[in-house]
């Protein structure tokens, strides 16, 4: 352990930073942020869509979770879920 551990700091203190590769790895991350905010705001408008459409399903799946609402200590409804899905880019930042 105590070679790894020199080996490491050691390592950490060579360490040269080339700018340009810092550059690339900034973009990188930008690219990843901005795809992850993306992905994200599709799921929740996608996941708010279906929340809305659930009413408009079978009649059993509707009654079963009104029975589930109606014999749980704690739940929300749909209606109550709803406006806490943000579906706006401003509200993921």
């Amino acid at each position: 352990m105590a070679v790894l551990s020199r080996h490491v700091v050691q390592k950490i203190k060579d360490l040269v930073v080339n700018a340009e590769r810092l550059e690339v790895m900034k973009e990188k991350v930008r690219q990843i942020s901005r795809h992850f905010l993306t992905n994200t705001l599709n799921y929740s408008i996608q996941l708010k869509r279906d929340w809305v459409n659930f009413f408009l399903g079978q009649s059993c799946r509707i009654s079963d979770y009104h029975a589930r609402y109606l014999l749980s200590e704690r739940q929300w409804t749909i209606e109550e879920s709803l406006p806490e899905i943000p579906c706006e880019p401003s509200e993921f930042s």
